[in-house]
């Protein structure tokens, strides 16, 4: 393969490996608003379940007094980590454009979820700050650990000598 060739193909691999990321963030976010128009009895009724298949493993630790609680908050954290990973993962270098998304979309989807989706369209919710607040904790743990392995990864290659 030439070097021409192996030039092309490389920028090939990477601009399709960022439109995937891309998609899948988007499809992400989507997810996320799919989830809040579930009305409230339904939300709780996928919980309850979740709540039945974790029951062995929430017993052991005696302070979750209320699990179904308990699952419905990480859900909130956890949806919000894969999507603060989904953007730290998204093509680099971080130009100020690229900085403010990923440092703004993650608060935008939390408010518009939490206080216009649920509140607005969803049967039986409503918006709740402290779900915000744990929206935000996730996307940016998400974005920290994940934009920090690429972080090492990226600075490990830099210093590597090339052949």
């Amino acid at each position: 393969m030439t070097m021409d060739r192996m030039r092309k193909y490389k920028r090939f691999t990477n601009n399709t490996c960022a439109r995937v990321l891309f998609v899948l963030f988007v499809s992400w976010i989507l997810l996320i608003f799919t989830a809040s128009l579930m009305p409230g009895g339904a939300s709780s009724d996928q919980s309850d379940t979740l709540v039945k298949w974790l029951g062995p493993l929430l017993s052991r630790f005696p302070s979750i007094t209320e699990p179904g609680y308990f699952v419905r908050k990480m859900a909130h954290l956890t949806e919000y980590f894969v999507l603060g990973a989904l953007a730290a993962a998204q093509r680099p270098p971080l130009t100020g454009a690229r900085t403010a998304i990923r440092a703004f979309s993650g608060p935008l989807t939390a408010i518009i979820d939490e206080h216009f989706v649920q509140a607005l369209l969803s049967v039986d919710r409503g918006p709740s700050w402290s779900d915000v607040g744990l929206d935000l904790l996730g996307y940016y743990i998400g974005l920290t650990i994940i934009g920090g392995i690429i972080y090492i990864q990226s600075s490990r290659k830099a210093k590597s000598p090339k052949s």
